[in-house]
């Protein structure tokens, strides 16, 4: 195996992965992974062989770790991702089993050690008892789930490029503008922008989708140049995830308990400094992630209320 992987380095952590999953004294297991390593490394360009491989330990997972591992393409390149960003958005889009006993943020936690284990992903940074806090993914891993997702509509990827969007588009990324976005999203189930300074002065985001946003179950906003709390988002009746983190919103409106399904409330580093009793009535909220700054200090007046079996929790 280790030849056929060609001495390289990525190639050969991707198939130790998948071995790592299989029986110490299952000859057969393994016995089918040589024999398909054997099929996947035929040809002479090397980098494409490695994609091959890797592309190997993605049909090796499981439907609800592909779903979780093509996810990683909403993300751009080269891109930290946070471990808990990561973990509430992959139970907001519904990609979590519930399990007898487990919390859904402790199943999404098995998710991400599998994918850790296979070597799909990366540890780019830990906390100082050692866990880890963001992680990242190969750039030939990320040209094998980008190929994987667009082949399947999975994820469409909004950006300077001149593109021709495919039908039904379920969940955009949007990366540095929206220069590019002139189309009804009729269908879109998650809007996602990164980096993204372009929006109108005016704060309404949803109004450039042509009211096509109805369905929508993850908005994350993070970093846009956002003034106010745009009016619009109430409508979502569906949402679970809302971040306006590192945003200008200085305020929610009351009208925020029309979110009746949202999950993830997300205003760090915004200057929201008082939450409406409206707050209350969101019932199935699971995390609400809020301080603000004063004096230059970091004074927190929340953080993560996680939910637990029977009870509320704030870490």
């Amino acid at each position: 195996m280790l030849r056929r992987c060609e001495g390289l380095p990525l190639a050969i952590v991707a198939v130790s992965g998948v071995l790592a999953t299989k029986g110490k004294n299952r000859i057969d297991e393994w016995e089918m992974v040589h024999q398909s390593l054997g099929v996947e490394l035929e040809g002479e360009d090397r980098f494409k062989n490695v994609k091959k491989v890797l592309s190997l330990s993605y049909d090796d997972l499981p439907s609800h770790l592909k779903s979780c591992f093509m996810y990683l393409s909403i993300f751009p390149s080269e891109h930290l991702i946070e471990r808990m960003r990561l973990i509430r958005l992959w139970i907001a889009e519904g990609f979590v089993e519930e399990k007898e006993g487990k919390t859904l943020e402790e199943v999404a936690e098995g998710y991400l050690n599998q994918l850790f284990n296979r070597s799909l992903l990366q540890v780019a940074g830990t906390t100082i008892d050692g866990q880890v806090k963001m992680c990242r993914i190969h750039d030939l891993s990320r040209e094998i789930v980008l190929s994987k997702s667009t082949s399947q509509n999975f994820v469409a990827i909004a950006n300077q490029q001149h593109r021709r969007w495919p039908e039904n588009v379920r969940r955009l990324s949007v990366d540095k503008s929206l220069g590019n976005v002139r189309e009804k999203f009729s269908q879109l189930r998650s809007l996602l922008m990164f980096g993204v300074v372009d929006l109108p002065s005016n704060s309404s985001v949803l109004s450039l989708f042509s009211g096509g946003l109805r369905l929508l179950k993850v908005l994350d906003l993070r970093g846009t140049p956002l003034e106010s709390f745009p009016n619009e988002i109430t409508k979502l009746f569906h949402l679970r995830y809302l971040s306006l983190r590192n945003t200008k919103v200085k305020m929610l409106p009351s009208y925020i308990g029309k979110l009746q399904n949202l999950e993830t409330l997300d205003l760090k580093q915004t200057h929201v400094t008082e939450l409406p009793v409206e707050i209350l009535k969101l019932q199935r909220l699971r995390h609400l992630l809020v301080y603000r700054i004063r004096s230059s200090l970091w004074q927190f007046i929340g953080r993560d209320w996680e939910a637990k079996p029977a009870k509320k929790v704030c870490h």
